[in-house]
């Protein structure tokens, strides 16, 4: 299940998942990818985000995510694959180097770029060799994501019924404290995380990052329902209602079965409660209760007389039966002597 849509419909979470499971595997290079497997064979899932990157990489026009800035997919594809590096790779032994993939993914791509086909070739989009101190990465890739939200963010809390869950209420503090950071301690440091900031800065002159708020805050009770509704929501919605797809998806399928199965389930158990309830009342708080218990007393007093009435009964006419028959038998006796002596 979904935790919260509404960080799950943020642009950075799409573009992500759309980096993430759109396919672009399908256009990786696959003999490429098989040599590192081969020499990074310690790393568990190498080969199938070799197989993702170097698609995205072969079809890097065609990806569509919404960009923080002009001209600045690179970023956002560089930050996915540092950030899959980092979380999604294992290995099997010893200490995890990324450093590795990304050396051996360049020399790869450029040996491929030198073959007589790719002539005129150029790579679109360069994979960094500098993000791979982890800490900074993460900072740096918070502040990012962050910027590229806040105007959804911003848009959301402008209106007057909107609500935030806990932890969207939670992503913006923590986005609005790590902005902070930055423009507090980096007015000297020359680190990754505080070179984002200074080129984000060059796009965003104010203080408006600084400045979100979550002021309202839903219930608890009401957070997995008021999801449902939202995403239900948004599958109904018409793809000409001018929200941007870019192909990524809008998110898991609704069950239409669903609500029928829930108002069924209800609509059963609920008059069976209201049967066992009116029973027990009418045991407890009236007559009802002693009437049937004087019955089976009354049962459970006469039923052995009843019982040895009806044996006595069936005993006697038995008898009765028994001396009609030696009645019968004896006449009948008689009879045939009588005649036997005729003779």
């Amino acid at each position: 299940m979904i935790a919260d849509l509404d960080i799950y419909f943020l642009p950075s979470v799409k573009n992500y998942r759309h980096l993430s499971t759109y396919g672009y595997h399908y256009n990786g290079d696959i003999n490429l990818c098989e040599d590192i497997e081969t020499k990074l064979n310690d790393y568990e899932g190498i080969e199938k985000l070799c197989l993702t990157i170097t698609g995205i990489l072969n079809k890097f026009d065609e990806v569509k995510i919404d960009n923080l800035f002009e001209n600045d997919k690179c970023t956002f594809v560089n930050i996915w694959l540092h950030d899959e590096l980092f979380n999604n790779i294992k290995k099997k032994y010893g200490h995890k180097n990324i450093s590795e993939f990304i050396v051996h993914l360049l020399n790869e791509r450029q040996k491929l770029f030198q073959k007589p086909e790719n002539i005129g070739r150029v790579e679109k989009c360069e994979i960094r060799i500098d993000l791979n101190n982890e800490h900074f990465f993460k900072k740096m890739k918070k502040l990012y994501d962050y910027v590229t939200d806040y105007k959804t963010i911003h848009s959301k809390l402008q209106d007057p019924g909107f609500m935030c869950s806990e932890k969207y209420k939670q992503y913006i503090e923590d986005g609005v404290d790590v902005y902070n950071q930055a423009k507090s301690g980096c007015e000297t440091e020359g680190n990754i995380y505080c070179a984002e900031y200074r080129r984000i800065k060059n796009y965003i002159t104010d203080d408006i990052l600084s400045k979100l708020k979550c002021t309202k805050e839903k219930p608890k009770i009401l957070s997995i329902s008021d999801d449902h509704s939202h995403l239900r929501e948004r599958a109904s919605r018409s793809p000409h209602d001018g929200s941007p797809s870019h192909g990524v998806h809008s998110g898991p399928e609704l069950d239409p079965n669903h609500n029928s199965h829930s108002s069924i389930s209800i609509a059963v158990i609920f008059p069976i409660i209201g049967i066992l309830l009116i029973f027990f009342f009418l045991l407890k708080f009236t007559p009802l209760a002693a009437l049937l218990r004087n019955r089976l007393l009354k049962k459970k007093i006469t039923g052995p007389y009843q019982d040895k009435d009806e044996k006595e009964e069936f005993l006697s006419c038995i008898q009765e039966h028994s001396s009609t028959n030696t009645e019968n038998s004896a006449y009948k006796v008689g009879y045939y002597a009588t005649g036997n002596y005729l003779y």
